[in-house]
């Protein structure tokens, strides 16, 4: 964003720079070729590229030009498509200055639209609501208002009925395969680094992965994790600044992915993998090129570029705000996990309220002067020097029959990475609690939303135990009762219930009456005890949990799972039968042992909430919190 005052200036560098790039003489051999080849190369790996959704993308990808009455074929076809090209540029070396300049500058079919912010925004919308409402009402007769009385009189009644869905189409159990489909890597080299391999039809494309076991780094290492993430892959590397970078990657692979990780144990969820895993993907001929940047992103990252480093913090700090409301029931169950569980706590730092809390005072303190910015280049070397080393790594290569050699290749680049013993592990690093952490374990935060965003979270058993199963299949059948409760009666945009990694979630999403669906959550376990559902429903839970257990997986993610947290199929397969085995009493069992009305009120709850609902929550033992605030002067119960 910028000041109000600035937009004139914004709009003129636009206008200069369409009139500067028009006039340029490019230099064929660095500047356009390069860049064309670039663009070429990404089409290449995109349509080599075999997704999941590969079928969706192309749908998506043709729909708007087939609605428009063209043929949808004729897009699939991209060689006619590079050939007219590579004529018409022979043809007009000015070719793209010719068309900057029909479609930007001559072109008079212009549309400027200028975001301003309102400091009263959400009073003004209240307030417009309000009167919109009023108006609706008022302008009603006495038989109108009856005639919707008696209408939502219906629509209640409707919404007690059970729903008849037999005549749905449908999947049966007997459709689900008893055993399932692995793809787990096999592992060819143990020293110094632990090396995997896994060859897929991956159609001439390579998947490279590492990951970096963060134990060697402190607990405010991993408030600087994120960051550093950023700034591994986008800084540029000796000599090239993170201006160039981009296209230096473009010309070799498909992107290059830094990410936090925190991997739980499938035998006890509060012992886990955390670190940095690092991903890309390439055509088998651009090997050479692609594992080279690698080696220079992992001992030459231009980490000390203070003013790229500034752009990434002050891009991180600012406007958290929409992306927080987007996924407010993430972020909502992320607190209320974060209360009691160490893993949640560590997730929280990479990712979650907490980090935000973090790189927000980061920026401010930077901005006012009483952070140096040397200090921060200070933590990231520090960071580099703890973390990317061979004896702390583990990597894996995906590839097809012909292309899984390269291993050796990528085995090497990776060898010339240093070693080192820091000493230090995970068990000794004490995992603080976070900036919204209460006494109560009942959190909420203040923001400035119309909605709320409701999690409720109560640890049970770990993935290895059967009762997991059981309880996967109760989260299930709980989701279609709140559904109903919440979103059809409530006015919730979303309700669900899920289990994941040893506990129970309940979650809302744009929730009008936060208060109320943590009623509903305990409402569920007696509407479960009261034969609320049959075995028609634990079978459609089934099929429910199998949509997510054999979802397709993108052949380039075949075995990731397994990469970052090691579990043998035979594990996965007690689970799997256990799913498919479960009888109705064996999720009335698993409600009784975990999901007792006594054990939701006790569990972690997190709320976000809007201003107005700040003392009617904090009556009911939650600790309240404003979000920009310093959460120890916020606080309050």
């Amino acid at each position: 964003g910028i000041s109000n005052d600035k937009v004139p200036a914004v709009l003129e560098a636009i206008d200069q720079t369409f009139e500067k790039v028009s006039r340029k003489k490019f230099d064929d051999e660095h500047d356009i070729l390069q860049l064309v080849n670039a663009l070429l190369h990404q089409l290449e790996l995109r349509q080599r590229s075999v997704s999941a959704k590969f079928g969706l993308h192309l749908i998506g990808g043709v729909i708007s030009v087939w609605n428009n009455g063209y043929n949808p074929l004729d897009v699939l076809e991209l060689k006619p498509i590079l050939k007219r090209f590579r004529e018409e540029y022979a043809s007009n070396p000015n070719l793209f200055q010719d068309m900057i300049h029909r479609y930007f500058i001559s072109n008079k079919h212009r549309l400027t639209l200028i975001m301003s912010p309102s400091f009263s925004y959400h009073e003004e919308l209240q307030q417009k609501e309000s009167e919109l409402l009023s108006s609706m009402v008022n302008d009603l007769s006495e038989d109108e208002v009856e005639n919707l009385y008696k209408r939502n009189q219906e629509l209640f009644s409707a919404q007690q009925q059970q729903r008849d869905v037999s005549c749905l189409p449908t999947l049966r159990i007997e459709d689900i395969a008893r055993n399932g489909t692995y793809y787990d890597p096999t592992l060819v080299e143990n020293i110094p680094f632990q090396m995997y391999t896994n060859e897929q039809p991956t159609n001439g494309l390579l998947y490279v992965r590492t990951f970096f076991d963060g134990s060697s780094l402190s607990f405010r290492d991993h408030f600087y994790l994120p960051i550093f993430a950023q700034m591994l892959t986008s800084s540029g590397v000796g000599e090239i600044t993170y201006k160039e970078f981009p296209q230096k990657i473009n010309n070799c692979m498909d992107g290059f992915n830094a990410s936090c990780v925190v991997s739980p144990d499938y035998f006890n969820p509060e012992e886990f993998t955390h670190g940095l895993t690092m991903s890309s993907h390439c055509m088998s001929t651009m090997s050479d090129s692609a594992f080279d940047l690698w080696r220079q992103v992992l001992l030459d990252a231009r980490l000390s570029d203070k003013h790229h480093l500034g752009n990434v913090i002050r891009m991180l700090a600012v406007d958290v705000v929409p992306s927080i409301a987007d996924s407010g029931h993430l972020y909502a169950v992320g607190l209320a996990s974060s209360q009691h569980s160490r893993l949640s706590r560590l997730s929280d730092v990479h990712g979650g309220l907490a980090f935000h809390h973090f790189v927000r005072n980061l920026f401010t303190s930077l901005e006012a002067g009483s952070t140096k910015i040397d200090e921060v280049v200070h933590r990231l070397e520090s960071i580099r020097r703890k973390l990317l080393r061979k004896d702390n790594m583990r990597a894996m290569i995906t590839a097809d029959e012909e292309a899984i050699s390269s291993r050796d290749k990528f085995y090497r680049t990776l060898n010339e990475l240093p070693a080192g013993d820091f000493g230090c592990t995970f068990d000794k690093i004490t995992i603080e609690n976070g900036p919204y952490t209460s006494e109560t374990y009942q959190s909420a935060i203040v923001f400035p939303f119309n909605v709320s965003y409701v999690g409720c979270v109560l640890p049970t058993v770990p993935s290895s135990h059967v009762h997991s199963a059981h309880i996967s299949l109760a989260a299930s059948i709980i989701t279609t009762f709140l559904h109903r409760e919440i979103r059809e009666k409530g006015g919730a945009y979303g309700a669900g219930c899920g289990y994941n990694a040893g506990s129970i979630r309940y979650m809302t999403y744009r929730d009008p009456t936060p208060l109320r669906s943590l009623e509903k959550f305990k409402e569920a376990t007696e509407w479960m005890f009261s034969g609320g559902f049959d075995d028609d429903q634990v079978d459609e839970a089934k099929l429910s949990c199998f949509q997510k257990v054999d979802a397709p997986i993108s052949v380039g993610a075949r075995g990731t799972g397994y990469f970052l947290s090691p579990v043998s199929s035979e594990a996965r397969e007690q689970r799997r039968h256990a799913l498919l085995d479960a009888s109705k009493v064996d999720i009335l069992q698993a409600v009784e042992n975990y999901l007792s009305e006594e054990a939701i009120q006790n569990a972690s709850k997190g709320l976000l909430i809007p201003n107005d609902l700040a003392k009617e929550v904090s009556k009911h033992n939650f600790q309240v919190f404003h979000y920009g605030e310093s959460p120890s002067s916020s606080g309050q119960k």
